[in-house]
């Protein structure tokens, strides 16, 4: 048998070390008898017989399989010579002892297999007797040579069987400490649910198929129950070797950013990793152990679980990740997920009406009746039966369920509550939008109240969960706390709980934004909140959206961002002005996701609309974005004129902000065609922040080499690595040191951009990323590099036509072209 690296769950031949395994953890007492451990003694004894000297215990264990195994082959010996089967109501040594006197009594004394058995019966189960290897020749009549051969041969059978038992044995212990590190929810056998279950784990199963899968879906709808399920599944069809299951929603306070490395710490500890290498990183850890899995066809099964807010840091770790089986659960579908994924669906009226029935064996109560009537009005989200199930129990057996009643009970409860806890209830529903929360995350918003405090907020959350308002749970033993959606749907059809709603985020509004951050994480929640209710109160949800602008930026959550952009301006009919801002959000966000036609239209109808009501300022943002969006298109000269109005409009204005951004929309429109010009006008801007830094090395690139290497570097200095600008001016930076000859520098620069920009799935800065690659090639004196070129512009074609973005398109196909007729010609296009 091979020996392989010596841990608890993969011991070597040595029994100190796997006694110290197995001390390591206290249980080595519990493990001595386990078939795997057994097994490995045996080994043990057979190939080194004096590590088990004088331990009793030991040698009882080694006595009992050995006497298993050789029995098995006495008996097969026995069928061969036509012997009666041994009796079983005799000790192992009877039956042993009976077995090789027959078969010598029956005339097969020179059957190599009964004197090689034989020999291996007295040397290791009969020491006791003390014989020497020149004893057991003269009993068994063969010479000390013939005995060893035969033994040897015999002993080759043995241990080709242990190894088949002790893979086996490994196999059932992998199986039983994968499924203990689950959840161990009962779960109910649903049909719809079993068939997608068989699914998905038949595709993970398939090595070239999907094996990375995102579930979503509103609370309580059931995705960790077919998490659970599935791997379940995936357990018992052994090949995973390992199982992490996270609940990721309370391990940091929602208002902060995630390290990058916060995921890979979290399974390394999970993993038991950490410490056993110091100095070395989680995410390197997690890489050495997958390769130890790997070596024995194994996996590891990572379970996310409550991952809403955790999608950047995944795709910050996906280089690991993805050799990893990964199943991630979440309320919202992930846009830029690109593997299996799957909605989860509410349960059929049948199952329903299956999972109440189930529900009545744990709270018994007789109102069968009721069961369809609760199906009709909940639908079959399995936390909103449960819920309305237990609701049931209050009511009396004359009484029926219908919605006043439901409604009622809320009103009731609602009404009871302090004036503070009915504020706390409303912060609780909207940042449990998205997760559980702990009582710190509520005193980090505190400064936010206004209701009069008259008891503490422990006691405060103590009584909504007593009210049956609010969901209290233990995670990570940390008190947690969740409105259920159905909840805060009903409660919000109550006057004064909408009132009270609107009164809080009036509040928050009217609050200077001294954290934009936390600000920012406030404002999504409560539009996140508005949208679910569908509540038309475009005097918040606007001024919401505004401060939660730079969050769904950052984080580039573009088409989630939209999305609720659209929304607002389906209730904002009467309100032009707010309808113009959306309209040029709406342009903003299509144009960084590469539709640039949709946001040309788009545009065009803002304009129309600021002119008709002479609005100068929306008037002078719509030209703006237009600016951008031309340049983005390469027709510079129009973004110089669309720029050169804006400026005109603001110059005799007071708002030096949006003036400075004409400033530097004008220069940009310049920086291709007249630099020189250019640089005059980025003289009129007073801030030098790292977007200012930037267009002045893009400026410099004309006109002075030297110069824009250093305005690169000054714009890249400024820029946290986790800025979504940050790849993009790290490709800057990379043609300033094309441009100054630093050809290798440069390629490492472009190839870092263009990995970022792949985490940020931006299909327009990755074709132009790709473009620039090329051209750094072909700056190149090394003829092998113009294969790389080549693939690097097709590249950027390919990403190009399928977004139908033209400008890149055009670039790409003239860098061909020029490449193809001429290779060694460095003409090019940046």
């Amino acid at each position: 048998m091979k020996n392989s690296k010596p841990s608890l769950y993969y011991p070597s031949l040595d029994i100190n070390t796997l006694q110290a395994s197995y001390d390591m953890l206290g249980r080595w007492e519990d493990e001595t008898l386990s078939p795997l451990a057994g097994l490995v003694l045996v080994q043990q004894r057979l190939t080194a017989p004096h590590a088990l000297r004088n331990i009793i215990a030991y040698n009882e264990i080694v006595y009992e399989i050995l006497s298993s195994l050789l029995l098995d082959q006495f008996s097969l010996l026995r069928t061969q010579n036509n012997l009666p089967a041994l009796q079983t109501d005799r000790t192992h040594g009877m039956r042993l002892d009976e077995a090789i006197n027959d078969l010598q009594q029956c005339g097969t004394k020179a059957n190599r297999y009964l004197i090689g058995y034989a020999a291996l019966y007295y040397r290791y189960m009969r020491p006791e007797l003390e014989l020497s290897v020149e004893e057991i020749s003269q009993h068994l009549n063969q010479t000390d040579r013939n005995l060893r051969r035969h033994e040897k041969k015999c002993l080759g059978v043995l241990l080709s069987e242990l190894n088949r038992l002790e893979l086996e044995a490994r196999a059932a212990q992998r199986r039983l400490r994968c499924l203990l590190a689950l959840p161990q929810d009962k779960l109910l056998n649903l049909d719809s649910q079993l068939v997608r279950v068989r699914e998905i784990s038949d595709r993970i199963a398939n090595k070239n198929a999907v094996s990375h899968w995102y579930i979503y879906g509103p609370a309580g709808v059931g995705k960790s129950s077919l998490a659970l399920q599935i791997s379940r599944q995936l357990v018992d069809r052994n090949i995973i070797g390992d199982v992490i299951w996270l609940d990721l929603r309370l391990t940091h306070p929602s208002n902060q950013p995630l390290p990058r490395e916060a995921l890979a710490d979290l399974v390394s500890e999970n993993l038991r990793l950490q410490g056993s290498h110091e100095g070395t990183s989680s995410s390197q850890l997690i890489y050495n152990y997958l390769a130890y899995l790997a070596n024995d066809h194994q996996q590891l099964l990572l379970i996310l679980d409550n991952a809403d807010g955790w999608q950047s840091i995944i795709e910050a770790n996906w280089a690991w990740l993805q050799q990893t089986v990964l199943i991630v659960t979440a309320r919202v579908p992930y846009e830029n997920w690109q593997q299996g994924e799957v909605k989860c669906q509410e349960l059929s009226k049948q199952e329903s009406l299956y999972y109440l029935q189930n529900l009545e064996r744990i709270y018994p109560f007789r109102r069968e009746p009721l069961f369809e009537e609760i199906v009709q009005r909940v639908g079959g989200n399995p936390a909103a039966l449960k819920r309305i199930f237990r609701f049931m129990e209050m009511l009396s057996p004359q009484e029926t369920l219908d919605e006043a009643a439901f409604v009622d009970h809320h009103r009731f409860q609602w009404e009871h509550l302090p004036e503070f806890s009915q504020e706390v209830y409303w912060w609780l529903a909207g940042f449990t939008i998205q997760q559980y929360v702990n009582r710190e995350r509520l005193l980090l918003a505190k400064r936010y109240f206004f209701a009069p405090q008259s008891i503490t907020l422990n006691q405060n959350l103590e009584y909504l969960a007593a009210s049956g308002l609010v969901e209290c749970n233990i995670i990570q033993e940390r008190q947690t706390y969740r409105v259920p959606e159905d909840s805060w749907q009903i409660t919000a059809h109550i006057d004064s709980a909408a009132q009270k709603l609107h009164e809080i985020i009036r509040h928050f509004l009217r609050i200077p934004n001294e954290n934009s951050e936390e600000c920012a994480e406030i404002a999504s929640s409560f539009l996140t909140l508005l949208q679910s209710l569908d509540f038309d109160w475009v005097d918040v949800t606007v001024p919401l959206a505004k401060i939660c602008q730079s969050l769904f930026i950052h984080t580039r959550q573009w088409r989630r961002y939209l999305g609720l952009l659209d929304w607002i301006n389906k209730k904002a009919l009467p309100l032009t002005e707010e309808k113009m801002w959306i309209g040029i959000e709406r342009a903003s966000i299509l144009r960084r996701l590469g539709n640039f036609e949709e946001a040309k239209t788009q545009l065009a109808s803002v304009f129309y609309t600021a002119q008709q009501f002479e609005d100068m300022l929306m008037l002078s943002d719509t030209l703006m974005e237009q600016s951008i969006l031309l340049f983005y298109q390469d027709n510079d000269q129009a973004a110089f004129e669309k720029a050169q109005q804006a400026y005109e409009i603001l110059r005799t204005s007071s708002d030096n902000t949006r003036l400075e951004r004409s400033i530097y929309l004008v220069a940009q429109a310049l920086s291709r065609t007249n630099a020189l010009n250019a640089r005059e006008w980025v003289q009129g801007i007073t801030r030098r922040d790292a977007e200012v830094w930037d267009l002045v090395a893009r400026i410099e690139l004309n006109l002075d080499n030297q110069a824009a290497l250093l305005a690169a570097e000054k714009a890249i200095a400024l820029l946290d690595p986790d800025n979504p600008a940050y790849p993009r001016s790290l490709g800057l930076l990379a043609r300033a040191l094309v441009a100054n000859g630093k050809i290798s520098d440069a390629i490492e620069k472009f190839h870092l951009a263009i990995n970022l920009l792949q985490r940020q799935h931006d299909p327009v800065g990755l074709a132009r990323m790709h473009n620039n690659l090329g051209v750094a090639y072909l700056e190149s004196d090394q003829t092998e590099y113009l294969k790389l070129a080549q693939n690097e512009f097709e590249r950027s074609l390919q990403i190009a036509q399928t977004i139908q973005d033209k400008h890149n398109e055009n670039i790409a196909i003239q860098n061909l072209a020029h490449l193809r007729s001429r290779p060694t010609d460095r003409r090019r296009h940046q």
